[in-house]
């Protein structure tokens, strides 16, 4: 998709009182440009031409970052080759990193001004030096006479902050002064365990649990080898259960003993004729205790403190002196509604906004890991066995947009090697559009209107199939916009409403009006009708899911309730408002039309279950990485990736994100065709893949490991390996040397890889 931007010419910020500066005091709108003309002299013999400037986002208040502003001097863009004061990635205060670069432009942040980021203390602040300033060699792009800067203001939705740009100058410096920040990715996973990777033979742990009246537990676990009663630690588990009448509900507990975790069912029942709501804590005191890491909803928090909220990964995980322990949630109103803390020396899993109807009861369920180790790792591992989701994943899987009817046909020869040098499983077609005015995308139940786009679409799809045998066509699905012509008045009753009245509209440079299928309303009916003209028309054999269980609204107040939701006075505790969250109230008719796709074909779907329920029903789903972190959020279900199509621009770029997802514990989906591969990747020996064991740059399932990292592998058996290595460019390495050894009768490969390089031992 292209977009336009609006030049406009600013001659008056041209310098005059100093030769150095060029402007000064921009403001410029989102969605715009502001062109600047400068004249310059030549660089001396071993001087350096720099142009650096400030920006921000304007905003009352920090706010994050976003990629928003893009550069050219002379008609040349200025990227990573250029800069010289930045790295690859940014640091924020709580220890996430994000890329200062993308295709779409240069990170900014949003503040109200150059200096408030420097000065706070705020998780979400920016601990790099100088985080507004940019400083660029611009020495080979400048001209004699006159040169020409163009700042562009690039859109970022849902906000469309203006830049502010200021002190924009041209320096000369002495090459010997000019210091360049190195630019290169973390290519090594951060491990502090031992280099030989073979899969636990045994996974229990060793813990009591004792009951320390209704709402409080201990335990006790890492006992010492010598002895069977003492223990190294033990943690205290209190839950509290507030209501506006604490008469008006009761609180049934169930406390079982798992392989590696304590299982909590609180069964809260409402007893009384009218909605109550509650605030539930499950809290663990830390008192003086040290706390050496934190993870919250998976995040590494270096700031030991801090909430989250994150369906996807509902925990907290906290590493103290002798062991660790962890805090899921796990039934589905919780998993939705859980926010994860650790505040004022006390960890906790929370839901401060749980409502009941009269009379009604429901059973949350939660669990309590003990760790006794000191790795994050091993609470996952031991979460996904508990969770049962260590099923068989198949791949890549690669997106292929279908071209305008005006443009020209792709060759056979095109598409053999776009779908054999990614070694896709799977290819999915683009979001159905229309090419009659007004142009638009087709949406949900927008495919009717869908045209001659289905038929160049199965034409497409089913070359791709014939060229590569057992690949297999999906096709893309939404379902809670509707682009159908007047779609909101069609199903009225189904729209998606915010806390104004206004209708929810997904954030677009046009309207993309939101709906909530459930199996009683207007939309939900019509809906599913997608999926038989989906293998009718387009001829596929199965469905892409995107955005599945939730989009850019997570309530409508339509004045649907979904039994559970309400927002409280936090002093009285009495509902204000009983709104329904929208995968609550959508998760019956998806449940029904995920389980009626997997009858007849394949289902993929993009975002990871966020309630136990869509968790039980099994098939592959990925996260975006847009923002690489965004991998933690697919470490408790199917471990899956899709490439990032902010960064990756030549294969180099996919190799470099292939590590990078392996570095979380992830596997990798191919996202646009964009990029031209000309050899298979790593991704030609990913699949499939049924994971065992999880661990930062080794990935151990039951038919290979992947690994971007050396050490000693193996599965502790007799199997024989076979093994592919491939080089920091993404290909394969031949006749690489590798030593296989036996120990205690089983199979080890050891290998000794280049940092950058990846490698697949396959298992026969």
């Amino acid at each position: 998709m292209k977009t336009l931007f609006a030049t406009v010419i600013l001659a008056g910020f041209v310098a005059t009182a100093s030769a150095d500066l060029i402007a000064t005091n921009l403001v410029i709108k989102s969605g715009t440009s502001a062109t600047l003309t400068f004249p310059s002299r030549e660089p001396a013999t071993a001087e350096v031409a720099l142009l650096t400037l400030l920006a921000r986002l304007e905003s009352p208040r920090l706010g994050g970052s976003t990629y928003a502003m893009r550069l050219q001097i002379n008609g040349q863009p200025l990227e990573t080759e250029h800069i010289i004061n930045k790295p690859a990635k940014l640091t924020m205060r709580d220890g996430r990193k994000l890329g200062w670069f993308a295709i779409t432009g240069w990170r900014v942040p949003y503040a109200p001004d150059f200096t408030t980021n420097e000065k706070s203390k705020s998780p979400i602040s920016i601990t790099d030096p100088e985080p507004h300033r940019w400083t660029f060699d611009v020495t080979r792009l400048l001209r004699s006479s006159s040169n020409r800067l163009v700042v562009i203001a690039a859109p970022n939705l849902p906000l469309t902050s203006p830049l502010a740009v200021e002190q924009v100058e041209l320096v000369f410096k002495p090459s010997e002064f000019v210091k360049r920040v190195k630019w290169e990715d973390e290519e090594e996973p951060v491990w502090t365990g031992s280099s030989l990777f073979v899969p636990a033979e045994k996974r229990r742990v060793k813990y009591c649990v004792t009951e320390r009246g209704d709402r409080a537990l201990r335990v006790s676990y890492g006992f010492s080898a010598n002895s069977k009663n003492e223990s190294q630690d033990y943690i205290d588990v209190e839950s509290e259960f507030r209501c506006a009448d604490p008469k008006a509900f009761c609180v049934k507990r169930k406390v079982r003993s798992l392989a590696e975790c304590v299982e909590v069912t609180d069964t809260i029942e409402n007893l009384t004729d009218n909605d109550i709501g509650l605030m539930i804590h499950h809290r663990v005191p830390l008192a003086d205790r040290k706390i050496d890491s934190l993870h919250l909803c998976g995040w590494p928090k270096t700031m030991k403190e801090g909430s989250q909220h994150q369906a996807m990964h509902p925990s907290v995980f906290v590493t103290g002196d002798a062991g660790s322990f962890a805090l899921l949630a796990r039934d589905d109103v919780f998993r939705v509604h859980c926010r994860s803390a650790l505040e004022g020396g006390v960890a906790s899993i929370n839901d401060e906004r749980f409502g009941l109807a009269p009379h009604a009861s429901y059973t949350m369920r939660w669990n309590i890991f003990p760790v006794p180790s000191r790795e994050y790792w091993d609470f996952i591992n031991a979460a996904r066995r508990t969770l049962d989701v260590n099923f068989t994943l198949d791949g890549p899987m690669g997106f292929i947009g279908t071209p305008r009817a005006s443009a020209p046909v792709l060759t056979d020869v095109e598409l053999k090697a776009f779908a054999d040098n990614r070694s896709l499983r799977y290819v999915s077609g683009g979001i159905p559009y229309t090419e009659k005015p007004k142009y638009r995308y087709l949406h949900g139940s927008g495919y009717l209107e869908a045209g001659s786009w289905a038929e160049r679409t199965k034409e497409l799809l089913q070359r791709l199939a014939q060229l590569r045998p057992g690949l297999i066509p999906v096709t893309y699905f939404h379902e809670f916009i509707s682009t159908e012509t007047d779609s909101p008045e069609k199903y009225r009753d189904a729209r998606v409403i915010r806390s104004d009245g206004t209708q929810g509209n997904y954030p677009y440079h046009y309207p993309l009006p939101m709906f909530c299928p459930t199996l009683d309303n207007s939309y939900g009916r019509t809906l599913p009708g997608f999926f038989d003209w989906a293998r009718r028309a387009v001829g596929v054999q199965g469905i892409y899911w995107d955005e599945m269980d939730g989009s850019s609204e997570t309530y409508t107040y339509d004045g649907r309730w979904d039994g559970h939701t309400v927002v409280m006075d936090p002093k009285t505790l009495k509902i204000l408002h009983k709104p329904a969250m929208i995968t609550l109230l959508s998760q019956e008719w998806r449940i029904k039309q995920a389980k009626a796709i997997l009858r007849w074909g394949s289902l993929i779907a993009n975002g990871q279950p966020q309630t136990d329920s869509m968790m039980r029903v099994h098939f592959v789903r990925f996260v975006e990485t847009g923002d690489i972190n965004h991998l933690i959020n697919a470490q408790l279900y199917t471990p899956v990736g899709l490439g990032d199509h902010l960064t990756e621009r030549n294969e180099k770029d996919i190799a470099r994100q292939i590590r990078a997802h392996l570095r979380f514990g992830c596997l990798y989906y191919y996202y646009g065709g964009h990029i031209k591969t000309i050899y298979p990747q790593l991704t030609s020996r990913m699949y499939p893949f049924t994971p065992i064991e999880l661990h930062p740059g080794v990935l151990i399932g039951k038919e290979r490991i992947l690994t971007a990292r050396s050490g000693t592998f193996g599965w502790g058996d007799r199997s024989k390996h076979e093994v592919h290595v491939f080089d920091n460019t993404g290909r394969e390495v031949p006749d690489f040397k590798i030593e296989t050894t036996r120990r205690n009768g089983a199979t080890l490969t050891e290998l000794s890889l280049t940092n950058g390089w990846s490698a697949a031992i396959v298992r026969k």
